[in-house]
């Protein structure tokens, strides 16, 4: 059994627009081995495994993310 926690609508709503505009978000997270992170995401696609939510993206640098949302925490988005 998965312990992940759904998001609010509306943070899963955010995404899907900055999916769809290609907004970069300024995000904080938290990495699988719990380390705090955070930056610039451009954020690619949504999709459900093991359970769970994630977002496949890209940092500054352009390298390729899978974030668990509920390990996510966002800004508001900008262009």
């Amino acid at each position: 059994m998965s312990d992940y926690q759904p998001i609010a609508c509306a943070s899963h709503d955010l995404l899907e627009i900055a999916i769809l505009r290609r907004l970069r978000l300024r995000a904080r997270w938290r990495s699988d081995e719990g380390e705090s992170c955070s930056g610039i995401l451009i954020p690619l696609d949504l999709n459900v495994r093991d359970g769970a939510e994630w977002l496949t993206a890209t940092d500054s640098d352009g390298a390729a993310l899978q974030l668990r949302l509920d390990r996510l925490e966002l800004a508001k988005p900008f262009e």
